[in-house]
């Protein structure tokens, strides 16, 4: 018995199985790290993801060639090597069972957001497509001063959506003319200042006097806000 437990399997030892786990977790982002290197120095020198490779196939997107390699860009193989990691470490501490767990509660995520999702992409193309980009470059490009710092403090404020409008419409507003400054006064409005989250969730819960008072104590700050990233943006 003694020599069959001497030449059988041993437990490893807890210390060494996380050291095992964090190696393998390393050696899992070296190899996504050196996937995406090898991506782009497949788009060749002076290549950007965006415009693709210099030749080879792909279709064109407003005069710019795209490739079909644009949708692996470097984000996207950052999260894929952050998601198996996480992999290994429910595996690690939990094994199968905590794995699927885990991954269910991702699909049922998906199921439930994706349509969303979807629609709001739509919306972002079509409000790029359909804003004019002239009214938006007068009110919120460059040369409207805090004037546009304002008008976009506005905006955001009385945007009756959540995230899934609101975004797209900053995307739309920053790539019809707006500054960056203007957007993020927009979206700083949105998020501080927004009059139907207001009147709908933070008076009825919070009561009047806090909810007002904490309102107006954020008045400035979305113009402040894009002040300073005026100065970002310019650095």
């Amino acid at each position: 018995m003694s020599s069959m437990g001497g030449s059988g399997m041993r437990a490893r030892p807890p210390g060494s199985r996380r050291f095992h786990d964090i190696a393998l977790a390393v050696r899992i982002i070296e190899r996504a790290a050196s996937i995406m290197v090898f991506r782009d120095a497949r788009l060749g020198p002076g290549a950007s993801p965006r415009e693709g490779p210099r030749s080879g196939s792909g279709f064109s997107e407003g005069g710019i060639r795209v490739s079909p390699m644009k949708i692996f860009d470097s984000n996207f193989w950052i999260v894929f090597a952050v998601l198996l990691v996480l992999i290994v470490v429910a595996l690690a501490r939990g094994g199968t069972p905590l794995l699927g767990e885990g991954l269910g509660s991702g699909a049922r995520l998906f199921v439930r957001y994706a349509v969303v999702i979807f629609v709001s992409f739509l919306l972002a193309g079509m409000l790029q497509r359909l804003m004019p980009h002239g009214l938006v470059s007068a009110a919120l490009g460059e040369g409207s001063g805090w004037r546009g710092l304002l008008l976009a403090s506005v905006a955001g404020a009385i945007t009756p959506a959540g995230p899934f409008v609101s975004m797209p419409l900053a995307a739309a507003l920053l790539r019809s003319g707006a500054t960056p400054a203007a957007v993020v006064s927009f979206l700083a409005a949105w998020s501080l200042l927004s009059i139907h989250r207001l009147f709908t969730w933070e008076v009825p819960i919070m009561g009047a006097p806090f909810a007002l008072t904490r309102w107006s104590l954020c008045l400035v700050l979305p113009a402040a806000a894009g002040g300073l990233a005026r100065l970002f943006f310019r650095s």
